[in-house]
């Protein structure tokens, strides 16, 4: 599962833009499957956020649950 935070702190599911309460329900039909979580991140997401999503996924019990942020060029 990837979850991409933009810059303007937008989230994307499936390349499509997803409010967190949608995610939340998009999460919850896979949190018993133990499926890897790739958070993306944009260097100037705000940590507000991320704790959100971060949060949220701890919350539904997902386990591997990993952050990568984009490399400034």
């Amino acid at each position: 599962i990837v979850i991409t935070i933009t810059g303007e702190n937008v989230i994307y599911w499936r390349d499509k833009i997803i409010a967190i309460k949608d995610l939340k329900i998009q999460l919850s039909r896979l949190a018993n499957k133990n499926i890897p979580v790739l958070i993306k991140i944009d260097r100037r997401a705000s940590v507000g956020r991320i704790v959100d999503v971060w949060d949220l996924c701890r919350a539904l019990d997902m386990e591997r649950v990993n952050i990568a942020t984009n490399q400034e060029q």
